[in-house]
């Protein structure tokens, strides 16, 4: 099992979130479940594809392209203080199953689909996401799956998977 973090933070200066995510799981992993986390060291509470109550969030796993969509319908996150140099953020965690026939680094890519801000003044673009932006998961043309392109992958906090993995 591996288990992918996404943590989405405010480091603008008005109140803003991430209402929706995508991120787009490699071959080799199986979507399991997804789970959000709004502050450090609280529940992690498991979405589902409906709204509940108690739970400001949903996820729909879309299979024959392996995306993980998420909705995020909570509070806004305060915008960034740099004199308490602390970020307001919540995390989604996503849990999967590394298929047996898994090999090497197995890297997602997430973007930010939608977001929100308050106040009047208008944010043009998240400085860390560009919706769309398929130069960097571009299509492989042959078998319809995505694939990253390796120039834009960072391995430096990788680790190879081993050839056989043990249960």
């Amino acid at each position: 099992t591996v288990t992918y973090a996404i943590r989405i933070f405010n480091e603008g200066e008005v109140l803003a979130k991430a209402s929706k995510v995508v991120d787009y799981l490699p071959e080799g992993v199986s979507f399991k479940k997804a789970y959000l986390q709004l502050e450090e060291g609280s529940e992690k509470l498991e979405l589902s594809a409906t709204e509940q109550t108690s739970i400001p969030g949903t996820v729909e796993y879309v299979e024959d392209s392996k995306m993980v969509k998420f909705t995020y319908s909570g509070n806004l996150l305060n915008s960034f203080d740099p004199e308490q140099d602390t970020l307001d953020y919540y995390t989604f965690y996503i849990e999967c199953e590394v298929e047996p026939e898994a090999k090497g680094i197995l890297t997602n890519v997430t973007e930010i689909t939608e977001y929100e801000w308050a106040g009047n003044r208008m944010v043009t673009t998240d400085i860390d996401s560009t919706s769309g932006n398929w130069d960097i998961l571009p299509l492989d043309k042959t078998d319809g799956a995505s694939r990253l392109d390796e120039e834009w992958i960072d391995y430096s906090n990788s680790r190879d998977l081993p050839d056989e993995i043990e249960d």
